[in-house]
């Protein structure tokens, strides 16, 4: 007997197929930005484009500081209006002269190191003064009169500081009128230059320039005799 029109046949399984949802209509403001502060929102970059950490970093304190007795005395000799604190943390006579020349010059002195080490280094001798920036010339300050038995020393590619001091020093030493150094590729004048030279950059003008070819031309038509090692 065969099955009736309309209706499954027995044991096949089969069942009727269902009927498509409709489409469910999204919910008002589903789309919309994350709120400020919600969870997944962007979070906004840092100083820097960076992770948004502040950078808590400070300058080191011993950035300016020029230490030793040699230094410190033609500081105040030679550019006392550099020196912003005087520091002494021992010493013995020299160093007792030095803090008295400083109280006469009105220059704020204080006991103790500006750096806890500073106060066991050796090299310090137990002074040191906080400074301003390095007051360098420019060239026609150093160039200013007659070129007659004045020696002009100019320095090429010098990066290393302790050599700079050294020559600083010798410069000084014999009497140098000027030492002229190139802005790039050059030791700049540090508080190491300082102390190496033992005081010979508060007594030797130093002027920076930006093309050393053209200085010595410079110098040649000024009536200057160079001469290249």
């Amino acid at each position: 007997m065969s099955p009736k029109k309309g209706r499954p046949s027995e044991g096949t399984g089969r069942r009727p197929a269902k009927k498509p949802r409709p489409a469910q209509k999204p919910r008002p403001g589903a789309n919309d930005a994350p709120r400020s502060g919600s969870r997944g929102a962007p979070k906004p970059p840092g100083p820097r484009g960076g992770s948004g950490r502040r950078d808590n970093r400070r300058p080191s304190p011993m950035a300016d500081v020029v230490k030793g007795r040699y230094a410190i005395a033609a500081l105040l000799h030679h550019t006392p209006r550099r020196i912003l604190t005087l520091f002494h943390f021992g010493g013995g006579k020299e160093t007792a002269e030095l803090v008295a020349r400083a109280h006469d010059l009105k220059i704020e002195v204080r006991r103790g190191a500006p750096d806890e080490r500073l106060a066991d280094d050796h090299l310090a001798q137990g002074i040191a003064a906080q400074v301003g920036a390095f007051p360098y010339r420019d060239l026609p300050s150093v160039l200013h009169g007659p070129p007659d038995g004045r020696v002009l020393l100019v320095l090429d590619s010098i990066t290393d500081q302790r050599n700079l001091g050294a020559i600083l020093r010798s410069a000084a030493f014999f009497g140098v009128h000027a030492v002229i150094l190139p802005r790039d590729r050059a030791a700049p004048v540090s508080p190491a230059v300082e102390r190496i030279s033992r005081g010979a950059t508060a007594i030797v003008p130093i002027a920076r320039v930006t093309n050393l070819a053209r200085t010595i031309s410079t110098l040649r038509d000024r009536g200057y005799l160079t001469v290249a090692t």
